[in-house]
């Protein structure tokens, strides 16, 4: 029997033996004694029927093949948007000789402080004198112990050590966030 390196019988190769089978027959037909001719061809065309019925024929399913290797990582994505707000707090005057802790500026709903601090009222020229300015600064949750715990708020304690008063606004640079968490340590 002719097979291919697999096992199986080209298409090719049983028709060309269908035909030489034919040939072969033709030749002995005379030689074959009650045979005629237009049997001989059913039975021929019997045969080929067989051979691709045969041809035809799938074996057992074989094992799944390994796992292909993890494709590469697609490209990162272009960054969100971000909204920045800038918050200013009304004018505090400072008294002289004086410290004044708590002052604050209020982010909008939603919004959390990233940064902040103090400034002269807008439109002032005047630098801060030597004893003037902040003690701390840092963001704070309002109101204290709400259920969030997430600070929405700047804000800032201030001494003035001279002689002079004078107004000082609270600034805080607020962002909507994707999200919030909150983390000891």
């Amino acid at each position: 029997m002719l097979s291919s390196a697999n096992g199986s019988r080209s298409p090719l190769i049983a028709a060309l033996a269908g035909l030489a089978l034919v040939a072969a027959l033709a030749l002995a037909a005379p030689a074959i004694s009650g045979t005629s001719l237009p049997k001989l061809a059913k039975q021929v065309k019997k045969l080929k029927k067989q051979v691709k019925a045969i041809d035809q024929q799938e074996g057992p399913k074989g094992d799944p093949g390994a796992r292909g290797a993890t494709g590469a990582g697609g490209e990162d994505g272009e960054a969100g948007p971000v909204a920045v707000h800038y918050q200013v707090s009304n004018l505090t005057t400072i008294p002289a000789n004086s410290e004044v802790p708590g002052l604050r500026s209020n982010c909008p709903s939603g919004m959390v402080p990233i940064g902040g601090g103090s400034q002269r009222e807008v439109g002032s020229l005047a630098p801060p004198k030597r004893n003037e300015g902040e003690i701390h600064s840092g963001p704070v949750d309002r109101p204290v112990g709400d259920a969030d715990n997430v600070p929405d708020a700047w804000s800032v304690d201030y001494a003035n050590n001279t002689s002079d008063s004078y107004n000082i606004q609270i600034f805080a640079i607020c962002v909507d966030p994707t999200s919030t968490s909150m983390a000891t340590g």
